[in-house]
Parts: structure tokens; C-alpha cells; sequence
């Protein structure tokens, strides 16, 4: 269960960054839609830090 969540999560994090550096690309880094993308990629990180830190315990 939890090796299907963190290859979920990686592909998310893996789609969320490329989608980020086209908008970027496109419309600019302080534009609201490539600063959400930002946010949206900050939290797939930390739930993927979460996976990893439990994994630990």
C-alpha cells in the first residue's frame, strides 16, 4: 500500500514540475498560475517527505 502512495506521489510531484517550468516558461515565474503550480509541487514534496520519514519510524 504504501509503495503504490509513494510512486503515486512521485508522479504527481514528476507531472506538477513540468507543468510548473511550462507555465513559467509561458507566462512567467511571478504569474499566479506557475505560482500555484509551485504550491501544488511544495505539497506533493512534503507528503513524499512524509512517506519517506514514516517509512523510517
Amino acid at each position: 500500500m504504501k509503495q503504490v502512495l509513494k510512486k503515486e506521489v512521485l508522479a504527481n510531484i514528476e507531472l506538477k514540475r513540468k507543468e510548473m517550468i511550462v507555465f513559467a516558461q509561458k507566462v512567467g515565474y511571478t504569474n499566479e498560475r506557475t505560482v500555484k503550480c509551485s504550491q501544488d509541487l511544495d505539497m506533493y514534496l512534503n507528503k513524499y517527505q512524509l512517506i519517506l520519514l514514516n517509512r523510517m519510524s
